[in-house]
């Protein structure tokens, strides 16, 4: 689906520079996203959202597979992506639900002595009017993943099919999600851009097939 919102400017560096803009909707403090007025009409409201450039929906899937054999041993992997996304992600607010959820990133916050900074000021009140959707909310959720990986070496020895009934036995050892190249948020896996799912788990593993 297509979401709207409003085209974010970055931040009011002082309360003369919120004297000068748009009237803008909540209670404005520096620190806090300005907000272009794109009808013009010297408030800022819902006629001035816009369509987001993309959508939640990828535009684009791939995945693609690698393998060979060479003499007894085995290799295969699996690559998968997705490109023309864009998510929005409770982290970039530290208190979203009014208790104490700080990170690193809250370093990088808004202050007197930051007037430059790119992220929003720090608050524990419900500061709905920075939490609006905007392009300020939205992260592109692009990524490319190395799914699966194994490597494996076959057995074909004779006393075993002789003595056990075994043609063959494959040890191998394998591993899941090993790598995801991305500009997401890293605290956040890009497939799910939930910040209440389950973080993506790294695999290994290791064992035998057998041919009877």
């Amino acid at each position: 689906n297509q979401a709207t919102g409003f085209i974010a400017l970055g931040l009011f560096k002082d309360y003369e520079e919120i004297r000068n803009w748009p009237k803008q909707f909540g209670e404005v403090m520096p620190g806090d996203i300005k907000y272009k007025d794109i009808n013009g009409d010297g408030v800022i409201d819902d006629n001035d959202k816009v369509p987001m450039k993309l959508t939640s929906d990828p535009a684009y899937t791939y995945s693609f597979t690698l393998g060979f054999n060479y003499k007894n041993f085995g290799f295969r992997a699996l690559f998968y992506g997705v490109a023309g996304v864009e998510k929005r992600t409770s982290f970039l607010w530290e208190f979203p639900y009014d208790y104490d959820m700080a990170w690193p990133e809250s370093l990088e916050r808004w202050h007197w002595n930051n007037v430059n900074a790119n992220r929003p000021r720090l608050s524990m009140k419900n500061t709905a009017h920075i939490r609006e959707s905007s392009t300020y909310g939205l992260m592109d959720a692009s990524y490319f993943r190395l799914k699966t990986l194994e490597l494996s070496y076959d057995i074909k020895a004779e006393v075993l099919r002789r003595f056990v009934g075994i043609n063959n036995m494959q040890v191998y050892v394998n591993g899941n999600n090993l790598f995801t190249i991305t500009s997401f948020d890293n605290r956040i896996d890009p497939e799910s851009g939930g910040s209440g799912s389950y973080p993506l788990t790294r695999r290994y593993n290791m064992g035998f097939r057998l041919t009877f």
